[in-house]
């Protein structure tokens, strides 16, 4: 049996008691659950995995670890500390001939100032901002659904790094792009007839010198990988030799890496020894802005009322709000007319319609699941990943104010629960809103959607 756990831990794991009601759950896991506690002679000194975590820790934290360790029954001072990052002179690439980069050209549009930030992805917006600048810790890893600006913040790191050092090799490769670079490689060796060792291990190190030349590699999709046993080797030991000579890597995926199926364990724990930041979707103001900033862009004028009307009927992503705001735009063009409210729903009117509608258990539920990305079939289901019992409990939450329904009614249609985890779900979610930011933005853009 495991020995009782020591004074100094227990005392670390009071502080974090205390914490975590005072935080958002994505902000407790992503700052304080990697920090490594040490309390010696008054002083709590806590090292954080790099500079962006301490960073935080500092600016928005102090004294909240300082009231959190007197409540825990002690005055401690708190000190925060970064553990170092290998760096690498981009000027001491392997010596000889460099192969071209491997994937695709940066998207010139992709920019961070083109970036329209709000509560659900400012967290990923500064880690990428950080690395851009600093190149402070390794791997970031942005995940979220699809269409939310992963990929563009990916390109941001990228057109940042060469601001300041034109010579460094930047690639950005999709995870499809890996693989069939790497499957390219294994034809030609059956092709070329060198089934010998040293004939073989030739050709495939044009493919390993490629992919571990460059300086910076930005790979997208990571979920596409999974179940490819032989890529994902490849992909492994790709990281491997980046890492150890100091390279800096960007990748994004759709969900938390440990949540993707086919996803090897030994792949999965390289990819969760960076930092690993949430996009989600956006709040009703940010969908705003990203409609005013999308005309902008375009040279054109967008009234505000549009651009809320616009951000109220798409929600989904980043993406179909977008095309929604170009099928207005060519719409007035097409007309010769203006861009206001009238002609904004005519533009838009078989969305409008299709959300003009009675509220019932099973489009809250639709809503919620195309909100956060997941299955309305996830709401009902007996999962308790995080990623699904906040959207349920969310979505208990809507249908009890929305509906007439009654708890019974409400508890039986997400997968035969009783009331009393309605009624549990509902007053967490009155919990959290006063306290966590995003939750309560996420909510009422939820609802102001249901309203219409």
């Amino acid at each position: 049996m495991p020995g009782p756990a020591s004074p100094k831990a227990d005392f670390w794991h009071s502080v974090c008691q205390e914490l975590k009601p005072l935080l958002a759950e994505e902000k407790y896991n992503t700052y304080i659950q990697p920090l490594e506690a040490q309390l010696s002679n008054g002083k709590l000194q806590l090292t954080a995995p790099n500079r962006f975590v301490r960073d935080w820790i500092k600016s928005n934290c102090l004294s909240l670890l300082r009231q959190a360790c007197e409540r825990s029954g002690a005055e401690a001072h708190v000190e925060v500390l970064d553990q170092p990052v290998p760096r690498r002179n981009p000027a001491s690439s392997q010596a000889g001939t460099l192969p071209p980069l491997p994937g695709s050209r940066l998207m010139p549009q992709f920019t961070f100032d083109a970036f329209v930030t709000g509560p659900t992805n400012q967290v990923a917006y500064d880690a990428a901002r950080h690395v851009a600048r600093h190149r402070a810790y390794n791997p970031l890893l942005i995940y979220g659904g699809v269409g939310l600006g992963k990929t563009h913040l990916m390109h941001a790191v990228g057109h940042q790094l060469l601001v300041g050092l034109r010579q460094l090799r930047v690639a950005y490769v999709h995870s499809d792009t890996f693989i069939n670079d790497y499957l390219s490689a294994l034809r030609k060796v059956r092709a070329s007839g060198t089934y010998g060792r040293s004939g073989s291990e030739a050709l495939m190190e044009q493919f390993k010198h490629s992919y571990r030349s460059v300086d910076t590699l930005l790979l997208d999709d990571v979920q596409f990988l999974a179940g490819k046993e032989s890529s994902q080797e490849q992909f492994y030991h790709t990281l491997n030799a980046l890492l150890q000579d100091g390279r800096q890597i960007v990748l994004t995926c759709d969900k938390l890496p440990r949540e993707v199926a086919g996803l090897e364990t030994r792949v999965i724990s390289r990819l969760g020894a960076g930092l690993m930041v949430n996009i989600e979707p956006p709040d009703l103001e940010t969908r705003a802005a990203i409609v005013l900033a999308k005309a902008e862009a375009a040279n054109a004028h967008c009234p505000g009322d549009v651009a809320m009307f616009i951000a109220k009927h798409i929600f989904s992503s980043v993406r179909e709000l977008e095309g929604a705001y170009r099928t207005v735009e060519a719409l007035s063009r097409f007309r010769g007319m203006p861009i206001d409210l009238p002609l904004a729903k005519q533009a838009l009117k078989s969305h409008v319609a299709s959300v003009a509608r009675r509220i019932t258990l099973e489009e809250i539920q639709k809503l919620v699941a195309n909100y956060f990305q997941i299955r309305p079939s996830d709401l009902r289901s007996a999962s308790r990943k995080r990623a699904i019992v906040r959207p349920r409990q969310i979505a208990m939450a809507l249908a009890r104010e929305h509906t007439d329904l009654s708890l019974p009614d409400i508890g039986e249609s997400f997968g035969g629960r009783d009331h009393t985890t309605v009624i549990n779900a509902v007053r967490r979610i009155q919990e959290l809103r006063e306290t966590d930011h995003n939750l309560d933005q996420q909510y009422k853009s939820l609802a102001s959607i249901l309203a219409q």
